[in-house]
């Protein structure tokens, strides 16, 4: 059997040990990110107005030998008994994969605008709106796929690889985004309102409500 590390196994005997496990299993992950931020605010009178926007570059380089190492199972399905198995050498079944290898990139692009204004004597009043779209992750190896509900119920085939199961598509099929692992959502807009009030105008109390709507970005790890 290959063993893409040299020195080490996995073994699994039922009532008995484990040697090794997945987590244990080296592998290397190098990530960058490249971010550009302007932020710029005036103040005009009782309100003070913000905006501005940024832009991340996330990359994500790995080599994860979790599957490759293979692992024995020693159940009990010879003897009743695990370590009787183990003993014998009569493995109830061995699992293997190759080394994960993920390149994975994203792009992330958000805007803003708001206001504070202070509306009257111990009320301010924040609000504003954000864009943020949805910019998915892409493999610069081209290495992904993508699952269409749609075509796996009418029984459409990858014409990349014929022999796929229906419903999973592969760069260059019609359909696919490209290199990417989904479509884009450019019309995500969050609104943010807040509002601090001191009902005495001492200090001593404050009153404070608010409302937002965010969004969230995947992980490159999970993607």
């Amino acid at each position: 059997v290959y063993v893409p590390i040299p020195k080490l196994m996995l073994a699994s005997v039922s009532g008995g040990f484990n040697i090794g496990g997945t987590p244990t299993l080296p592998g290397k992950y190098n990530t960058t990110s490249f971010q550009f931020a302007e932020d710029l605010s005036i103040v005009r009178g009782k309100h003070q107005i913000g905006f501005g926007g940024e832009f991340v570059n996330q990359q994500f380089n790995s080599i994860s030998n979790m599957g490759a190492t293979g692992t024995f199972v020693f159940g009990g399905q010879i003897t009743n008994l695990g370590l009787a198995d183990f003993l014998l050498g009569k493995v109830s079944s061995f699992s293997q994969g190759n080394p994960r290898v993920n390149y994975n990139r994203s792009n992330f692009v958000g805007a803003y605008v708001q206001d504070s204004w202070r509306a009257a004597r111990g009320l301010m009043v924040n609000a504003g709106i954000r864009w943020e779209p949805y910019l998915p992750i892409y493999s610069k190896r081209r290495q992904v796929t993508h699952f269409d509900p749609e075509l796996f119920a009418r029984g459409v085939r990858s014409r990349v690889f014929t022999k796929a199961p229906a419903g999973l598509l592969f760069p260059g099929d019609p359909g696919m985004p490209n290199r990417f692992m989904g479509f884009p959502r450019w019309l995500d807009f969050a609104p943010r309102v807040g509002m601090a009030w001191d009902p005495q105008g001492k200090g001593q109390m404050t009153i404070r409500a608010a409302y937002g709507l965010f969004f969230d970005q995947p992980h490159l790890w999970l993607p």
